[in-house]
């Protein structure tokens, strides 16, 4: 074989290797119990933003278990969960900044053939200015039987189910919809998901500042196969969506000391510093 024909083999193999690449790029699937991390853009009293973008966290149970005790920047390297540039970017939803932005999580089990945890909710609630992850900085209504909490769970679903239908894949775990038809606030009923929950969503206002922060706690509500009474919901930590497009997650398990974003950055530079000068005393 002629050193041409290799070259073009070698060639082709390279186009199929990122062709695959880019469509798995392009892949979002929701799935049933899936954590859904919901924004929209609409000024208080104006109008709303053509586009609502929707990042898909994995599977809440999963992500509880992997991070309930712990505080996690979700578009950090290691994680890669969050980016705030498909929101404000021209090739993502457009928002052009984070001012006057909603968002809110959700999660629900809407298989009928989980006949103990079908109609499972796990949903946001906007939190006060309390720092303190071990304790709820919001109210959450009760949990109640699963029939009533069917009309929401199936609504979340929608959510989810709408936007790997209808939208267009921003990340392998993120996608934007049609805010006025197939996205996150028509379907949600602008979060209040079938009008069943209220104060589900943060916002950032008109003038969000990089220093500024806005929590939502998340809270499991467990609807009982055949209750009849009410139980309290249960409280799991808080999301924080900071103006310079960090979005962090403090477990409510965590006993450590939250770091600003900035710091991460720094305790890494001095990670470095550390490794590098051992290694030169090594050497010495």
């Amino acid at each position: 074989m002629n050193t041409a024909n290799k070259l073009a083999m070698v060639a082709a193999a390279v186009a199929t290797v990122f062709g695959a690449t880019g469509a798995f790029a392009q892949n979002f699937t929701y799935n049933n119990t899936d954590l859904l991390l919901n924004f929209r853009q609409q000024p208080v009293g104006g109008s709303a933003s053509i586009s609502d973008v929707t990042f898909d966290l994995g599977n809440v149970s999963t992500f509880l278990a992997t991070y309930g005790n712990s505080s996690v920047v979700l578009n950090s390297a290691s994680v890669s969960k969050f980016d705030a540039s498909l929101l404000t970017g021209a090739t993502g939803a457009g928002y052009g900044s984070l001012n006057n932005v909603y968002f809110s999580v959700a999660a629900s089990d809407n298989n009928a053939a989980n006949t103990t945890t079908v109609n499972a909710l796990w949903m946001s609630a906007l939190r006060n200015s309390s720092t303190d992850n071990t304790v709820a900085g919001s109210t959450m209504k009760n949990a109640v039987n699963q029939a009533t909490q069917s009309g929401s769970a199936a609504n979340i679903a929608s959510v989810g189910s709408q936007a790997s239908q209808f939208g267009t894949a921003l990340s392998p775990n993120s996608v934007k919809t049609v805010d006025a038809t197939t996205g996150y606030n028509a379907v949600s009923l602008g979060g209040t998901y079938g009008n069943y929950f209220t104060g589900t969503e943060g916002f950032t206002g008109a003038a969000f500042a990089s220093t500024d922060k806005v929590r939502v706690d998340l809270w499991s509500l467990q609807g009982g196969l055949g209750r009849t009474g009410n139980v309290p919901a249960v409280y799991q930590g808080f999301f924080e969506l900071s103006g310079n497009g960090d979005m962090t997650w403090v477990g409510k398990g965590f006993t450590g000391v939250v770091p600003e974003p900035t710091t991460y950055g720094i305790l890494a530079g001095l990670g470095m510093l550390a490794l590098t000068t051992r290694r030169q005393l090594r050497r010495a």
